[in-house]
């Protein structure tokens, strides 16, 4: 088992919810993407916007997931930040 990973990654983690099918935690870092490789991911849904990652980490995950051939799709969810300055 991988045990370095980002905090982020360790609290919320993943789920499998379905054959062929988890949700979770956006990967920070390389370590992340290791652990998805791991668990055998191959596709990427990120709803996460590029100004919620930490200065240099979206580069660093965009090439560990091309460098583990895993496919990323990117759909940014702003709709989750419209909501949220409404509280």
């Amino acid at each position: 088992m991988i045990r370095e990973m980002s905090r982020w990654f360790q609290t919320y983690g993943f789920a499998e919810v379905h054959d062929r099918l988890v949700v979770g935690a956006v990967p920070l870092d390389a370590a992340d993407v290791r652990l998805l490789v791991a668990f055998g991911v191959t596709r990427v849904l990120n709803l996460v916007e590029d100004r919620e990652y930490h200065p240099g980490a979206r580069d660093e995950v965009t090439r560990a997931l091309a460098d583990a051939d895993i496919l990323e799709e990117r759909q940014p969810n702003t709709e989750v930040r419209a909501v949220m300055s409404h509280i």
